[in-house]
């Protein structure tokens, strides 16, 4: 397929719908977050709970997107643990006697890249952000938190 993926009717209806194309008239699906998968980790269940009634509040998303959220929080606690990890033995260590890049960080900035992407699909960024129109200042109350997701681990 190509070309760009199509937005979903609920983030273009945000964005104000630029193109004045009518909407699709799809099933809506109820915007409430269920209950975490037990199979995340406690630190992706905070980051669900934490994110998730911001977005659901947004109507970016429902029960139908458990998966890719699910993962979005996933990613957050995997890079939020190879960051500690790696911040323990700096940016650059020595492998047979040869610096080379700290493998926890490599892999903290590929996590951290997911986030990113999986933050887009669900709005999550502030370019993203700045292409919703959200009435009643929705967005804007979970901004600082979406802001703070992706801050550095202190």
């Amino acid at each position: 397929m190509r070309g760009r993926k199509p937005k979903p009717a609920a983030i273009r209806a945000l964005e104000g719908n630029p193109g004045h194309r009518a909407l699709p008239e799809g099933p809506k699906p109820p915007v409430k977050l269920p209950e975490p998968p037990k199979e995340l980790s406690p630190a992706a269940k905070r980051q669900w709970h934490r994110l998730g009634p911001k977005f659901a509040a947004m109507g970016v998303v429902a029960e139908v997107d458990e998966l890719a959220f699910a993962q979005l929080c996933d990613s957050y606690s995997a890079w939020l643990s190879l960051l500690k990890t790696g911040r323990k033995n700096g940016p650059i260590v020595r492998v047979n006697g040869q610096p080379v890049p700290n493998p926890y960080l490599v892999r903290a900035d590929r996590e951290a890249e997911k986030i990113r992407k999986l933050l887009v699909e669900f709005g999550g960024t502030p370019s993203a952000r700045a292409r919703l129109s959200v009435p009643n200042g929705s967005a804007s109350a979970g901004s600082d938190d979406i802001e703070s997701f992706m801050r550095l681990a202190q």
